[in-house]
C-alpha cells in the first residue's frame, strides 16, 4: 500500500483496536479509537500471494465504512493472486468512493453485485469517459482483435446463460491505417452469440455476413421473411447523396437524388443508372413499367419493338361510371377510347383507324378522260404509302403517276413510283403495292400529285393510296 494515512469512518457499534499484519508476520498498520479514527499505514507495499490475506483480527469489519487513498499491489510473482473484499453485512455497500465531502458517490459495488460508475467536474459541453475497457496482448494483433462486454442471465432453467455481446474488433489492425467496429451479438433459438448488427465508419449490417471491409458507406440487410428472396443494400452514391438499393446479384440498381439525372438539384431523380427496368407494382404484380429504353407500359411490356412509346394494355374491366372533373383513357380489345365525364366513350384510335388512304378522282364523263392532267393534295400527317387501287366507270386503260415534295407543289422531278407506276390495261379495277417505289414516307405539311399520264375509254378513273400513320 502506499505510504501515508487513511482516514475511516467507523460503523456505527464497531470498535476500531486492532493491528494487520502480512502474510510474513510483518505489522503494517495500525488503527487508533482517536476522533477521527486514523489507519496509520507502517509499510509502503506489501506483497501479496495467492494464500495471504489482509483483514482486521477478530473478523472485525474494517471497511465498514468510508476510507481514502486504498491502493493494493501483487507482487509479480503472484498477479494470479485474489483480492477479496467484502461487506460486514448483507445490506451494506461493498466498495462506495465518494468526494471528500462525502456528498457525491462516484463509484459504488452494492451488496447485491449491482454497480455505479460516475463522474462529476465542471465540464459543461464536453464527454467524459466514466468507464474504460481495454485489452492488450503479448501476440501480433490482426483482424478482430478486439474487446468485449459480456451480458448473462438466467433462463427458465439455468443461471448465468449468454445473452448479448457487445464486442469492439479491428477490421484493418495496422497501426497508420487502423479501422474498427462495433458488433452486437445476439442468441438466438437456443443457439449462440452470432453477430446480427454490426456497424464501421462505412457500413451497418443487419443480420447478414455481407463484407464490412468495403470503403461505399451503405446498409445492408439479409432476406425478409416478408420479402422477396433476395439481400438489398442501401448506400450513398456519388458527390450528390444518391442513394440506391441494390440486390444480390447486383443487377437491378433503384436510386434516387435530388440530381441524378438532370444535374439540377431542385429535380428529384428516381430510377436506374444501369440498363434495368423499373416496375412499380400492387399486390405482388407489376402495374408500371419504365423500360432501359424509355418505354412506359401500363400493364403491359409490349411496346411493338418501339422506342420512348407508351403502350396500354387491354382494360380488364370496362369504365362504367363517370369521372369527375377528367376522362379515363383505356383500351378496348385493342381499340384506344377515351369516357369523359357526360359519359360519352369516344373512339380515339381503333386499330382499323391506324389504316387510311389519300384519293383523287379524275371526271370528264360524258366525255372520255384526256390527258395529262393533274390533282394535287397536302399530307395531313406522317404516314407510309403501302399499296394502291386504281377503278373507273367501264373497262379502260389508264396510268397515274404519283409525285410527292415535302414542302412545295410537286413536278414531274418529285415522281416517287418508281417501276411500279399505278396502271390499269383493258380492266375496270387494279391494284398493287409500293415495294418498287423510291419513297413511301410521307412527312405532315409536304405534297402529293397525281399525275394522270394515259388514259382509254374511261370517262371516270379513281386512285386511292393506301397508307399507315407513323
Amino acid at each position: 500500500m502506499d505510504q501515508g494515512v487513511i482516514t475511516a469512518v467507523p460503523g456505527q457499534g464497531q470498535t476500531y483496536s486492532a493491528a494487520w499484519y502480512s502474510f510474513t508476520g510483518t505489522q503494517i498498520m495500525t488503527l487508533s479509537n482517536a476522533s477521527p479514527s486514523t489507519l496509520s499505514l507502517l509499510k509502503s507495499t506489501v506483497a501479496l500471494d495467492g494464500n495471504s490475506s489482509l483483514g482486521a483480527g477478530n473478523n472485525e469489519p474494517f471497511l465498514n465504512g468510508t476510507i481514502w487513498g486504498w491502493k493494493v499491489i501483487a507482487s509479480t510473482a503472484q498477479q494470479g493472486a485474489t483480492l477479496r473484499v467484502g461487506a460486514p453485512s448483507n445490506t451494506n455497500d461493498i466498495q462506495r468512493w465518494m468526494d471528500n465531502g462525502l456528498t457525491t458517490t462516484y463509484s459504488r459495488i452494492a451488496y447485491n453485485g449491482a454497480a455505479f460508475f460516475g463522474i462529476s467536474d465542471t465540464g459543461t459541453n464536453a464527454i467524459a469517459n466514466v468507464t474504460t475497457f481495454t485489452h492488450n496482448s503479448s501476440g501480433s494483433i490482426t483482424t478482430n482483435f478486439g474487446t468485449g462486454v459480456l451480458f448473462q442471465g438466467q433462463d427458465s432453467t439455468t443461471a448465468a446463460q449468454d445473452m448479448v455481446n457487445i464486442q469492439s474488433r479491428w477490421v484493418v489492425s495496422t497501426h497508420a491505417s487502423r479501422r474498427s467496429m462495433l458488433a452486437f451479438q445476439l442468441v438466438y433459438n437456443a443457439g449462440s452469440l452470432t453477430d446480427y448488427m454490426t456497424l464501421t465508419p462505412t457500413q451497418f449490417t443487419v443480420n447478414t455476413s455481407q463484407t464490412i471491409n468495403a470503403v461505399a458507406p451503405q446498409i445492408f440487410m439479409t432476406d425478409s421473411a416478408q420479402g422477396h428472396n433476395t439481400s438489398w443494400s442501401v448506400q450513398s452514391y456519388g458527390a450528390g447523396g444518391t442513394t440506391f438499393s441494390r440486390n444480390n446479384s447486383g443487377s437491378i440498381l433503384l436510386s434516387a437524388s435530388p440530381n441524378l439525372f438532370s444535374g439540377n438539384p431542385a429535380i428529384l431523380g428516381f430510377g436506374t443508372i444501369n440498363a434495368a427496368d423499373v416496375v412499380i407494382g400492387t399486390n405482388n404484380t407489376g402495374r408500371i413499367t419504365i423500360s432501359s429504353t424509355g418505354n412506359i407500359g401500363l400493364s403491359t411490356t409490349q411496346f411493338g419493338s418501339g422506342v420512348g412509346v407508351i403502350g396500354i394494355a387491354d382494360a380488364g374491366t370496362l369504365p362504367t361510371t363517370n369521372p369527375t372533373g377528367g376522362v379515363v383513357l383505356y383500351s378496348d380489345n385493342g381499340t384506344l377510347k377515351v369516357r369523359d365525364s357526360a359519359g360519352n366513350v369516344k373512339v380515339m384510335a381503333p386499330a382499323s383507324a391506324l389504316d387510311f388512304s389519300y384519293s383523287a378522282g379524275f371526271d370528264s364523263y360524258p366525255s372520255a378522260l384526256t390527258a395529262p392532267d393533274t390533282i394535287y393534295k397536302k399530307v395531313d400527317r406522317n404516314c407510309t404509302i403501302t399499296g394502291w387501287d386504281l377503278w373507273g366507270d367501264a373497262a379502260g386503260s389508264g396510268v397515274i403517276d404519283v409525285w410527292y415534295n415535302a414542302s412545295t407543289l410537286p413536278t414531274a422531278a418529285d415522281t416517287i413510283t418508281g417501276t411500279g407506276t399505278p396502271t390499269a390495261v383493258s380492266a375496270q379495277t387494279a391494284n398493287g403495292n409500293t415495294s418498287a417505289w423510291t419513297t413511301v414516307n410521307l412527312t405532315k405539311g409536304g405534297w402529293l400529285a397525281y399525275r394522270l399520264v394515259s388514259s382509254s375509254t374511261f370517262k371516270r378513273l379513281q386512285i386511292q393510296l393506301q397508307a399507315v400513320v407513323r
